[in-house]
């Protein structure tokens, strides 16, 4: 939820009154929320949403429709933008320079065979020489991949940040030799200017040790110890060495023969210090074949990592993260279901990049003021800002502060919802974007408590200048109190386009609601009542092997298109005082990039509109641009969405007899309407290109579903 001040305040969907609740003469029931002065705020008082454990909310059912709708792309080195294999690509100060670090190793061991693997890999794969590797599939879970194994595309490679030092996961074919046994091997390594120190991420047959000797360019040498645990901890019985971090943990191996074996399983990381001012020509590795290296890499003086909270562990090493002070943490096991550190994400319209860490390392924001400068070509033209994230200790608010390259600061207060629900016993302030069924504990176990990731965004003025910076809160406080707030933790910005605002307007009756919240009080849409009453589900393909799911009505005359949000992803409009341009060019509507669909029509003599207002009838301004610049000024109404007879003029396009709330469906008359203007450009011939809302409406909350030409 965003609050907003200055010239550039987002009102928040809904929020223009303080805090009642009025039965309106022929309309719904609403929650009406508080703006007071130059501060708007839609205030979500703390409410039950299911019992303690949650089971209202189907995050299994929900990941699938979030993720499933989402462009993400793996770690692609080839074409990364402004370098997604760092730590924050979107971000010039938050991002790892440790460029052309990796070092080359010369692998000639096989370590790790796939669970359902050929047998030629199977037989290959010999990690300990007694037939047991490290499962691919175990790794892959554990945010750790072979592109060529997985996708067949060498291009997909991994890249990780670990302990300042960047380091490429081995991307060779399966059953291919992907580590290094030591045996006194000598590599020369690219040339790293001011490289600060050294680092390895292996592990041992048996604990081992052994000298490498590290060669610089002026022939003088240094000598370090190389230490490895046991690749499973003696079978679960040692302990983490102190010259040992873990890098990741996986609760099983393989065995030649397709055998799994409940043996926990470990990757180490280990570094040194090298001497200041000189730079590195080679390393030479001991003679000790039960230390084996994955990857090498150098860590360099001027990477900065902005993460200072470890919020994600692996199911087999629990105790790594801490994102709430009291031990407990998401499972990376979970998450890497769809996402995988350093994946480039397309999320409603909004370019998002995922910390490039494993789990057990610091891998998000905790907000305390900071500042952060975004790199110029990726801030071009940039319509908003998103933020994946959430709060700990309860639901709190802060306030963020956007610069741009021309003009004043603007501030808005963001707020958070806690990364429980309160225990499921809240209703959300932000729209979902991820959840996990438990979450994981200090002692080892997983705890069935729902946890949640949570997407927010703030719409930047239309016609303002780049952004440039963005400054986090330094304090929080509770919702709609002044008292202290919790910490508010961000796992990912990054700047989009797109007119969508975080609205989830539509709901199935079979699938979970309270993320539904068209008028402000969790009611919605029914989409099986829509459907009753002539919308159609279609799928339509928008690029070779990407397709749309949309809804589509046709109503006289026209034909509209809006997205199928799966009860949770934005679908409709809401008009702020930031402003937004609809493009009228899309040649085919496109649910993944935030824009509300629009069907062009050729000779097209109509413009129009398919939507409705809660909170009462909604009037406000449009203009309609043209392709010589002029534009034609013309005012729209929407009739509330629950009126018995529309009051403005509008028509009803859609009649449905219930409409869904969070926790279940309510009896009540509402309605989706049309309104349509006869275009009317200065000189024939012209033809529309955009339509620009340029202010909140007046009375009521105006919602757009979806826009055609007829």
């Amino acid at each position: 939820m965003i609050e907003g001040s200055g010239n550039s305040k987002r009102a928040s969907r809904g929020a223009s009154k303080f805090w009642s609740f009025k039965v309106l003469l022929l309309l719904c029931f609403v929650v009406v929320v508080v703006g007071a002065g130059a501060l708007s705020l839609k205030l979500i008082l703390p409410a039950r949403a299911s019992d303690s454990s949650g089971p209202a909310i189907d995050v299994n059912q929900l990941n699938k429709v979030t993720l499933g709708n989402m462009s993400i792309t793996h770690n692609l080195l080839s074409n990364a933008p402004s370098t997604a294999k760092t730590a924050h690509s979107a971000i010039r100060s938050a991002v790892a320079t440790a460029s052309s670090t990796d070092i080359s190793l010369p692998y000639n061991n096989v370590g790790t065979m796939m669970d359902q693997g050929t047998t030629t890999a199977k037989i290959n794969a010999n990690f300990d020489g007694g037939g047991a590797s490290y499962s691919q599939n175990a790794l892959i879970q554990s945010g750790l991949y072979s592109g060529a194994s997985w996708y067949g595309n060498s291009n997909y490679q991994q890249q990780i940040v670990l302990n300042g030092t960047t380091f490429n996961w081995p991307d060779v074919a399966l059953g291919a030799p992907d580590n290094v046994s030591a045996t006194g091997q000598t590599i020369l390594v690219p040339t790293v200017a001011n490289a600060t120190s050294l680092g390895f991420i292996g592990a041992a047959t048996g604990t081992s040790s052994g000298n490498v000797t590290v060669r610089y360019q002026d022939n003088s040498t240094q000598t370090f110890s190389l230490s490895f645990d046991d690749w499973t901890l003696g079978g679960g019985n040692a302990h983490v060495s102190s010259f040992d971090k873990i890098a990741a943990a996986m609760s099983y191996r393989d065995r030649q023969g397709g055998v799994a074996q409940t043996v926990k399983t470990y990757l180490f990381y280990t570094g040194f210090n090298l001497r200041a001012g000189a730079t590195v020509q080679s390393i030479t590795l001991p003679n000790k074949s039960s230390l084996h290296i994955f990857a090498a890499g150098f860590g360099l003086a001027s990477y900065y990592d902005p993460y200072k909270n470890v919020a994600v562990s692996d199911n087999a090493n629990t105790s790594a993260a801490n994102i709430d002070g009291g031990g407990y943490s998401y499972s990376m096991q979970e998450l890497s279901r769809y996402i995988l550190p350093g994946d480039v994400l397309n999320y409603n319209g909004t370019q998002l990049y995922w910390p490039n860490v494993l789990a057990g390392s610091p891998d998000n924001i905790t907000a305390n003021g900071q500042t952060f400068t975004f790199n110029s070509t990726y801030a071009n033209n940039k319509t908003k800002i998103g933020f994946i994230g959430t709060a700990t200790g309860g639901a709190s608010c802060g306030n963020i502060t956007i610069s741009f390259i021309v003009g004043n600061p603007q501030t808005y207060n963001l707020c958070m919802d806690d990364w429980t629900l309160g225990g499921s016993k809240q209703y959300p302030i932000g729209q979902y974007f991820f959840g996990f069924p438990g979450r994981n504990t200090a002692s080892g176990s997983q705890q069935s408590v729902k946890t949640y990731l949570f997407y927010y965004e703030i719409a930047l003025p239309v016609g303002s200048a780049n952004v440039v910076s963005v400054t986090f809160p330094s304090s929080t406080h509770a919702v709609g109190s002044s008292a202290a707030g919790g910490q508010m933790h961000f796992l990912s910005f990054g700047l989009g386009s797109g007119t969508y605002n975080a609205n989830v307007g539509t709901t199935f009756d079979s699938s979970t609601h309270i993320f539904g919240n068209l008028d402000g009080g969790h009611n919605s849409y029914s989409v099986n009542a829509m459907q009753k009453a002539g919308v159609v589900p279609v799928t339509l393909t928008t690029q070779a092997g990407y397709s749309n799911y949309l809804f589509r009505l046709n109503f006289s005359g026209a034909t509209f298109y809006w997205d199928q949000n799966g009860s949770v992803l934005p679908d409709n409009l809401v008009p702020t005082s930031s402003g937004q341009t609809i493009s009228l060019n899309n040649p085919m509507p496109n649910e993944d990039n935030g824009t509300i669909p629009v069907n062009p029509v050729a000779n097209a003599t109509y413009l129009a509109i398919l939507g409705s207002s809660t909170g009462g009838t909604a009037s406000g301004s449009i203009i309609i641009y043209y392709s010589d610049g002029t534009g034609q000024k013309v005012n729209i109404n929407f009739s509330d969405w629950c009126a018995q007879t529309p009051v403005l003029g509008d028509y009803v396009a859609l009649n449905m007899s219930y409409r869904n709330t969070a926790t279940g469906s309510q009896t009540i008359a509402n309605h989706l309407y049309y309104t349509d203007i006869r275009l009317n450009p200065v000189s024939p011939g012209l033809v529309p290109v955009s339509i620009y809302i340029p202010a909140a409406t007046s009375g009521g909350q105006m919602h757009i579903f979806s826009v055609a030409l007829k």
